[in-house]
């Protein structure tokens, strides 16, 4: 079974579709379960949390920053989004139970592993761009060509890549895909969206769509990016 660990709130529009996005990217008749960070019933320092789960995904949040410095962000939010999810990464890390964060859930992995989020507008993506991979033999990217287009859409980032993790994939903006430690993996792109999925998001969340760069937009087809989950999933 596969857990899916999100940081939106009930009332967020994208919760069922971050839902939708993974389920049909997932092969048939894989279990799913899904629980998000504000469910006051989840205990997510249970390690029992865990039990009968093969794998897990944390998903991202358009809507809560990490990072200071962010204009109308709800911190109290972000405090209970970091303080129930630490030791839910570091029972994963000790139980070596095979993790993907996805955007937001990749800057949890990285701050877990004892980098900082910080507020960088220099690397802030918003739009499809183009993402090479350094380590073409590693199970996620198969089936993926060393330059691929995915869709992005961030303004935080991890302030280093913590020791002992492994850059797999990377564009000029900084790192794409991270193996924090063995199996335990964060993309900083979205391999659960297609481009209906963003178009959708970006209806819900001008801002991205205003801060998109055209320059930057990739012309490389953006199935690629879904085979990544796809791969994880399997």
């Amino acid at each position: 079974m596969i857990l899916v660990a999100q940081c939106r709130e009930f009332s967020d529009p994208t919760l069922e579709h971050e839902q939708d996005c993974i389920r049909r990217r997932a092969p048939e008749g894989l279990a799913l379960k899904f629980c998000t960070v504000f469910d006051d019933q989840v205990v997510f320092d249970d390690p029992h949390l865990l039990d009968g789960i093969t794998r897990v995904i944390i998903g991202g949040s358009a809507a809560i920053s990490l990072a200071p410095g962010h204009k109308n962000n709800d911190y109290t939010k972000a405090s209970i989004i970091t303080e129930r999810l630490k030791p839910f990464i570091l029972n994963l890390i000790r139980l070596k139970v095979p993790t993907l964060g996805i955007c937001l859930g990749n800057q949890l992995l990285a701050q877990a592993c004892g980098a900082t989020v910080v507020f960088d507008h220099h690397r802030s993506e918003s739009g499809v761009y183009d993402v090479t991979v350094h380590d073409s033999a590693h199970r996620i990217f198969r089936d993926v060509p060393e330059t691929f287009a995915a869709i992005l859409g961030h303004h935080d980032s991890p302030d280093i890549v913590p020791n002992g993790s492994v850059v797999l994939a990377s564009n000029p903006q900084g790192p794409q895909a991270v193996e924090y430690r063995p199996g335990i993996i964060g993309t900083t792109f979205h391999p659960e969206l297609n481009k209906a999925d963003h178009e959708f998001r970006m209806n819900l969340f001008p801002d991205y769509r205003e801060e998109a760069d055209p320059n930057a937009q990739s012309h490389h087809a953006i199935n690629h990016a879904v085979q990544v989950l796809r791969n994880f999933l399997a």
